[in-house]
């Protein structure tokens, strides 16, 4: 899976057999639902690398034999690792995304990364984003989970799927609590390059 690394990112990446596929069924001594096997793999990976979750762990995507989980750490990192064709691909973690302050914030927290399509996780607080719009093409997000800090503060995941790879800034569609309002923001930094079909400009 390509991504683009947020901060400072720690990876373990290296294939890790897992004995179920998602969606795959399983013999009689098998879990009734394949995806529990992987979590169970994905935590013992994250404890044996240091990243223990807390909280437990949040499904933002799954298609057919893939699925991506993110969970926050002991050290509130935000960590996530893929599943894919029976192997983990090992874990990407960065720390100090979550938001601070009481400013409405909408940040990206995991991606972009090359799934079936390209998923970006964000987090939100203070706002509930609706959607993004690159180059009048308006796709919906997803609330996908929530994660919290020692302090109490509690802030939603979304993600987001689009068929290419954004480049430049979209407009973002929150709901605040004066009402609905309009952002500009770039999701990570892409190269914008016309030979790629995969890229789309949204300047």
């Amino acid at each position: 899976m390509a991504v683009a690394c947020l901060g400072a990112c720690t990876s373990t990446r290296h294939p890790a057999p897992v004995a179920t596929a998602v969606g795959q069924e399983r013999g009689a001594s098998a879990s009734a639902d394949p995806l529990a096997d992987i979590e169970r793999e994905v935590v013992q990976d994250a404890v044996t690398n240091g990243h223990t979750p807390v909280g437990g762990l949040t499904l933002v995507y799954r298609h057919r034999h893939e699925a991506v989980l993110l969970w926050q750490t002991t050290t509130q990192d935000i960590c996530e690792e893929e599943y894919l064709l029976g192997n983990l691909l090992g874990s990407m973690c960065s720390p100090g995304l979550l938001p601070t302050g009481s400013k409405p914030t909408l940040r990206t927290v995991f991606g972009p990364a090359s799934v079936d399509q390209w998923l970006t996780v964000l987090v939100a607080a203070g706002e509930e984003p609706r959607s993004f719009t690159c180059a009048g093409v308006r796709i919906a997000l997803t609330k996908v989970g929530e994660v919290s800090t020692p302090g109490g503060a509690h802030f939603a995941l979304y993600s987001y799927v689009a068929p290419w790879l954004a480049a430049g800034a979209l407009d973002a569609e929150v709901m605040r609590p004066n009402g609905v309002t309009t952002l500009r923001m770039t999701l990570a930094p892409v190269p914008t390059d016309g030979h790629r079909d995969w890229i789309k400009n949204c300047d």
